[in-house]
């Protein structure tokens, strides 16, 4: 078999390229989507919290609170101290009914850990997430769509996706000028 011409190759991958957005579709089902919590936010009670916020095609953030600490010295002996918050961007993707929620860092397309798993449980409306050497957490739906301060977040990340994108090709080596490759 002869292969392709240059250029019909480089059409063919283009064309390509340009249909996995639509062919990717929704990623994750609709009842899956939105603010998921431990609680009713980060700063409940007297245990580390958690929150997932989801969206179709798979970004999302996850976002979790140490206990609340206490000062231990001085006048305010005794009184509470804020949380510590963490959040990591991720990617999530359905694999025979478990979601699976994978680091996001487009900087190093090779980190793969740590890797959460979900199940959701349709009777409580509750997600099983379990991550290796962490535990378990149950998170309870707070609402299906997420406000829109925490949508644009998570655009920012598409947008980082797409620029690293960008850098990657930016990177490579300029080819040699035309009259370089001229006999």
């Amino acid at each position: 078999m002869k292969p392709a011409p240059p250029r019909l190759a480089l059409a063919l991958a283009l064309a390509s390229a340009w249909s996995l957005p639509v062919m990717a579709g929704e990623t994750v089902p609709a009842h899956l989507t939105g603010v998921w919590g431990t609680a009713e936010s980060l700063d409940a009670g007297t245990t580390a919290q958690a929150e997932l916020y989801l969206e179709a095609d798979g970004f999302g953030l996850l976002i979790g609170s140490s206990p609340p600490g206490v000062f231990t010295a001085g006048p305010d002996k005794g009184k509470p101290v804020g949380r510590i918050t963490m959040g990591l961007p991720f990617r999530a993707r359905l694999e025979e009914g478990t979601l699976v929620v994978l680091p996001f860092n487009p900087g190093n397309p090779d980190d793969t850990g740590p890797t959460t798993r979900c199940r959701y449980q349709a009777v409580d409306a509750v997600l099983h997430c379990t991550t290796p050497g962490h535990g378990t957490l149950l998170l309870k739906q707070r609402s299906a769509p997420m406000d829109a301060n925490m949508a644009g977040i998570i655009d920012e990340m598409r947008i980082a996706l797409r620029a690293h994108a960008g850098k990657a090709s930016a990177l490579r080596p300029a080819p040699p000028p035309v009259s370089a490759r001229l006999p």
